[in-house]
């Protein structure tokens, strides 16, 4: 259970699938991960550079194929590339964060049964504690369920953090992050009570919940009735508009999945999607029967003289909407009146 998030870099070669992966004098390239979304290419002459090829080949590209590779064969591995490259101008630099967060593995040591770790957004804020917006544990048995701290004394159900940004913590820096959790004003929550269907969102402040609701909120009392048997992750602000932006248009897609024309309200951005009156225009979305549902689809916009073709509106915030509120969004708009003189067509 905690051993990936203790665990020091691990070392891969990338080959051709259809050549043999047995000698690393054959492999493409070398790959290091510390675990999660971190995957890091060497570049030569001790640089390493972001990259996604160990995800491609695994999810993606039959193309290639990789293994983990031994410590001998790492080296051996690394002497090659830098045979093969010219030495760069000035040294390559560790990424923000990897250094403290292999350092805080190496010291790792359970506090009383338990290993406990803080949440970060990204690695580079593992340097700073204040930065951590949540704290999980896992017993150091390598048995049970991760939980997660929802207040003084409570602890319930939680999921394994994003190993690339979870530090270990001792005592000392656990007590510190359940100091900062209790005095931030606003904390961001997923709650599934024992035994729902779905799992609610939650904003809690000193003064109440708030649950998300479609485009808007409505009051609830969730964290204080919080249950060892419930389910709960702690976001980061971040964190939780990303979750609740997801949650809400999959919802909406979901609602509408069966009707016969899929209708978009198209917005500056994504974190605009609960403000109507940002809608910078309307779009409905066409499926080629011969592909997959979101394969080979097309888009028209809605213009005054009707639809036109446009291009997928990637680069904005995209939302699912009713007929009704298509209906509300296209509906002729009154001109605004004219003073005298007032030329203007």
């Amino acid at each position: 259970m905690f051993q990936p998030y203790l665990a020091e870099y691990r070392y891969y070669a990338l080959f051709l699938e259809d050549g043999s992966m047995k000698d690393v004098v054959d492999a493409k390239g070398l790959y290091r991960s510390l675990g999660g979304f971190d995957e890091a290419q060497y570049r030569g002459h001790g640089g390493w550079e972001w990259s996604d090829d160990l995800s491609e080949a695994r999810e993606h590209d039959s193309r290639y194929a990789y293994r983990e590779v031994t410590p001998a064969e790492t080296d051996r591995l690394r002497r090659r590339i830098d045979a093969e490259r010219p030495a760069p101008a000035s040294p390559p630099q560790e990424k923000p964060g990897a250094l403290e967060l292999l350092e805080a593995r190496r010291r790792a040591e359970p506090v009383d049964g338990h290993y406990y770790f803080a949440e970060f957004d990204s690695l580079a804020d593992v340097v700073d504690l204040t930065r951590a917006h949540a704290l999980v544990r896992c017993s150091a048995t390598g048995r049970g369920a991760w939980e997660a701290y929802v207040r003084e004394g409570v602890w319930t159900r939680g999921r394994g953090p994003l190993p690339d940004t979870a530090l270990p913590v001792g005592r000392e820096n656990a007590e510190q992050v359940i100091r900062a959790r209790e005095a931030t004003a606003t904390r961001y929550f997923e709650v599934r009570p024992s035994g729902a269907d779905s799992n609610v969102l939650v904003c809690h402040t000193a003064s109440g919940d708030q649950i998300s609701d479609d485009l808007g909120w409505r009051s609830a009392d969730v964290l204080r009735n919080v249950e060892p048997g419930w389910w709960v992750r702690e976001y980061s602000e971040r964190g939780f508009a990303g979750a609740r932006r997801f949650a809400t248009t999959r919802a909406r897609a979901d609602r509408f999945r069966d009707r016969p024309d899929d209708y978009f309200a198209v917005f500056p951005d994504e974190d605009d999607v609960y403000d109507f009156s940002k809608v910078l225009f309307v779009v409905r979305r066409f499926f080629n029967p011969y592909y997959g549902r979101h394969e080979g689809s097309t888009y028209e916009r809605w213009t005054s003289d009707g639809w036109r073709p446009t291009e997928p509106p990637v680069l904005h915030g995209l939302l699912p909407i009713s007929d009704e509120e298509f209906g509300l969004l296209t509906a002729p708009r009154p001109r605004p009146a004219r003073g005298a003189g007032d030329l203007r067509r």
